[in-house]
């Protein structure tokens, strides 16, 4: 099932390939028909949310990655591109991506999702070191979607180190993949 975030703030309907891009920014730069809906044959390279259509739980971003899920969604951001190794400051190119996403994040916090950052690590190393890394760099990320507008009573950050990995720690791939920070966003039940 397709579905769109941020600029768009909403979900494309059964994988149907259109968006009804409710920003207005994004309505305006968007080359589909001019009401920014309707038979858009994918995501259009003049619609300011491009970078945020997905098919079938894959996005191609280098940076981040969405999955669906019951109740919402989880954001995938990849360690590599938003941390140096070993270290829990946000890189200067990862504070533009963010906040992008929290461009969108805002929008469903303020429909009453709630977010849960989290900080994973690969098993390289310390345990208790990886742990405390973890946690340092889901706190950057609490606090620069903070910073970008996301109210903190919709957040939540934690740190679980090498626990709950989502590749396997016997390669460097593996590795690069479980050294992740995951926004979860669930939404309230009707």
């Amino acid at each position: 099932m397709a579905f769109l975030l941020t600029a768009c703030g909403s979900a494309d309907k059964a994988g149907k390939k259109h968006h009804n891009c409710k920003d207005k920014k994004a309505k305006a730069e968007c080359s589909c028909k001019k009401d920014g809906a309707k038979t858009c044959a994918k995501a259009d390279k003049k619609c300011a949310c491009k970078k945020m259509h997905k098919k079938d739980g894959k996005n191609k971003n280098k940076s981040f990655a969405f999955e669906k899920t019951k109740n919402g969604y989880i954001t995938t951001l990849k360690g590599d591109f938003f941390f140096a190794s070993g270290k829990a400051e946000l890189s200067a190119k990862s504070e533009k991506v963010l906040k992008k996403i929290a461009k969108g994040l805002k929008k469903q916090a303020d429909k009453g999702a709630k977010i849960a950052v989290k900080g994973y690590a690969d098993s390289s190393g310390d345990a208790e070191l990886n742990k405390t890394l973890s946690a340092a760099r889901a706190k950057a990320v609490y606090d620069q979607l903070v910073k970008a507008g996301v109210k903190k009573d919709n957040l939540t950050h934690k740190g679980f180190g090498a626990d709950n990995p989502i590749a396997s720690n016997a390669t460097k791939e593996g590795r690069e993949q479980n050294r992740r920070v995951e926004l979860h966003v669930t939404f309230p039940k009707k």
